[in-house]
């Protein structure tokens, strides 16, 4: 299997184009680390390694290649972006677990969502309200291609075994929806499979991690590194504008920021309807007035 993936790998890189650093990054490794793996003197888990780059190879099959130019152009690396970005990284690397926690709109889940693209060997499960452990590990299953048995710990088992020693990232988002029994089995299954584990999500998800009473201190326990985001800078507005806007009046900027009070979500909104009106009426630049218009429509 190992020499499969080995010959996949060097077919995929010289077909398609991409670097092996390019590749090596993807898989959370350095470039000379998978080097040494292709040619067979890497010292370190060769069987990780194969893992790695088995999911890669099967993650990249899905792919179209069209998602990519799309969304490179869309995702701003605006201060909160580059924070996730470490976090997850420096957890991932670490092989802990971290809690990235953020209010509403400041941009975590466009973050993550981009950083788990750009990582085919990352999880990424975006839970809802009552997404008890079954549902849970019906979207790990899934997301990992396995059997979902019906049995939840036999699910929570297929997806250990599939896991375990993989040196894989799960990220949860809006982990605040998670009931604590889902918490529980996050922690088990971080526990048992030495995986590296990112909960994301509202402010509250602190007060869920603990509990009211500071009851669960096994899964406080295990939380090793916390992030907490900030609020977009000056500079990120100014940037997310440049990116929509060919031209735009100098006094845009701070209208903007008073406009979505620095939440990424609501600066998203407006600017796509500013672009919806100055398209429709054949305006070139992006002004005040338009923003006002927008910031009256958006009601």
């Amino acid at each position: 299997m190992e020499e499969d993936n080995k010959k996949r790998l060097v077919a995929f890189m010289r077909e398609s184009g991409r670097s092996q650093n390019r590749v090596a990054k993807a898989l959370g490794i350095s470039s000379s680390a998978l080097s040494q793996w292709i040619s067979g003197t890497y010292k370190g888990d060769n069987a990780a390694v194969d893992a790695k780059v088995d999911d890669y190879l099967s993650a990249i099959a899905e792919e179209d290649g069209s998602a990519d130019l799309l969304e490179e152009r869309g995702v701003i690396e605006t201060t909160s972006y580059k924070s996730v970005v470490k976090f997850c990284t420096l957890v991932s690397k670490s092989k802990m677990m971290g809690m990235l926690i953020g209010d509403a709109g400041a941009g975590k889940t466009t973050a993550l969502k981009d950083y788990a693209r750009k990582h085919p060997t990352c999880i990424l499960i975006e839970a809802d309200k009552g997404y008890t452990p079954r549902v849970l590990f019906n979207d790990l299953c899934s997301k990992l291609k396995i059997n979902a048995p019906s049995m939840t710990h036999d699910k929570f088992l297929n997806s250990l075994s599939k896991l375990k020693n993989s040196g894989r990232l799960l990220i949860i988002d809006e982990a605040e929806h998670l009931p604590y029994n889902s918490l529980e089995y996050v922690r088990r299954l971080y526990d048992k499979s030495g995986i590296a584990v990112v909960l994301c999500g509202m402010p509250r998800l602190e007060c869920n991690v603990r509990g009211l009473k500071e009851q669960f201190l096994q899964l406080s326990s295990r939380i090793q590194l916390v992030s907490r985001l900030k609020i977009l800078t000056n500079r990120d507005v100014e940037a997310y504008l440049e990116s929509r806007f060919e031209k735009y009046d100098k006094d845009c900027v701070e209208t903007l920021i008073k406009f979505s009070d620095r939440n990424c979500r609501i600066m998203a909104n407006l600017c796509r309807l500013s672009l919806e009106m100055l398209t429709f009426n054949n305006i070139s630049s992006l002004s005040v007035d338009i923003l006002e218009t927008a910031k009256e429509m958006s009601r």
